[in-house]
């Protein structure tokens, strides 16, 4: 099985950081892929969550694929944990 791949077909493996909607999101897990497409489900969560934040199934067409150290350094600028 293939992992899903994102809205410009890079493909997608768990802990990559995502955009959707203008918010960031770490990969958890997959659905089903589509074999044609290679689009799919992905379980996705948010980099900094709260307490009540639960993680959510979006469609990787509609996620975009960011740069790991990119993000690493942002998040290390906004003190997250």
């Amino acid at each position: 099985m293939t992992n899903p791949t994102d809205l410009i077909d890079r493909e997608l493996n768990v802990d990559d950081f995502v955009v959707f909607h203008n918010n960031i999101y770490r990969v958890k897990s997959f659905g089903k892929v589509h074999p044609s497409s290679g689009k799919g489900t992905v379980k996705i969560m948010l980099v900094n969550p709260s307490p009540t934040t639960r993680p959510v199934m979006k469609y990787s067409g509609d996620l975009c694929k960011l740069d790991n150290g990119e993000v690493l350094f942002w998040m290390l600028k906004k003190d997250y944990k």
